[in-house]
């Protein structure tokens, strides 16, 4: 994914659930994506989403400044899946009156493996040619379709870029190029190494329609553990995003929690309700599970 892919989604309306860039995660499902880091502006009365800053940084980590392969574990590039045709399939909830009701904890293992659902969503990774590749986003490497099912949410395609370094994300479009999303800055879903204990910050601007949106995303990784989703029992990473969304005339801010699987990428996501404190809250207003898996490679 992304949300991934990154690729991350966005709370609030029905509109605003089919994503958000944020991871982006996002990521992210980062986006990927899901992940993703970042969300989705002008969804709902404001219900944008941010973070605090203050974490350490994980930039240039290496096994030579002390991570041992042997004892740490670490999610890496090379563990994202990036083929063609790779596809990711999640069982996914839009709040109700309150909020989805969710129980989790900061420490593994996690069970997420309950499967009713009320819509289903399909983030597969396709060829820069079969996308809509806006002018302004022609520098990506890396594309994913978000298409749902029991939604009347239409596809939309989430452009990224996948290194050594970093997993980022670069905006994303309608079908018809008619709606694009350019983010200005860096809006990274992952950073790599990924160790327990990292962390890094992102601000990054979003402009859709001459409108600019102030984004800055603090990311770190709480744990590794095992967790169960409807596809199955994985070893997992859990990262935690807080996001802060500043525009013209509000600001907001949210927690988001995303799984991240090696050889698979995003297999949960658990998003606050806007202006949630509560680093462990037990309503959200959006529940992602990984519910089946295409390796494309």
């Amino acid at each position: 994914m992304i949300s991934v892919a990154t690729a991350l989604f966005h709370a609030g309306s029905a509109r605003c659930l089919a994503y958000r860039p944020w991871l982006a995660l996002a990521a992210l499902l980062a986006a990927a994506s899901m992940l993703a880091g970042g969300f989705l502006a002008g969804c709902g009365d404001g219900e944008e989403a941010v973070v605090d800053s203050g974490l350490e940084s994980q930039e240039g980590v290496s096994l030579e400044q002390g991570i041992d392969a042997a004892t740490t574990p670490a999610l890496w590039a090379a563990d994202i899946p990036s083929a063609g045709g790779t596809t990711l399939e999640y069982l996914a909830d839009a709040p109700g009156a309150g909020g989805i009701p969710v129980d989790f904890s900061l420490e593994g293992p996690w069970d997420l493996s309950r499967d009713s659902a009320q819509a289903r969503l399909t983030v597969e990774n396709i060829d820069l040619e079969d996308s809509p590749l806006p002018e302004g986003l022609t520098g990506s490497g890396l594309v994913s379709r978000y298409s749902w099912e029991g939604n009347a949410l239409p596809d939309e395609y989430v452009y990224q870029s996948l290194d050594e370094s970093s997993w980022r994300i670069h905006g994303r479009s309608d079908a018809a190029a008619a709606e694009v999303r350019e983010l200005a800055g860096v809006s990274r879903i992952l950073l790599f190494p990924l160790t327990p204990g990292g962390g890094w910050t992102d601000s990054y601007t979003e402009t859709v329609d001459g409108e600019q949106r102030d984004l800055t995303v603090a990311y770190s990784v709480l744990s590794y553990g095992e967790l169960s989703v409807p596809a199955g029992d994985f070893d997992a990473f859990l990262v935690q995003a807080r996001v802060t969304d500043v525009g013209p005339d509000d600001t907001a801010s949210a927690i988001v929690y995303l799984w991240f699987v090696p050889g698979i990428g995003r297999a949960a996501e658990i998003d606050s309700l806007p202006g949630e404190d509560d680093a462990l809250f037990s309503r959200a207003s959006a529940y992602y599970r990984l519910a089946d898996y295409t390796d494309g490679g």
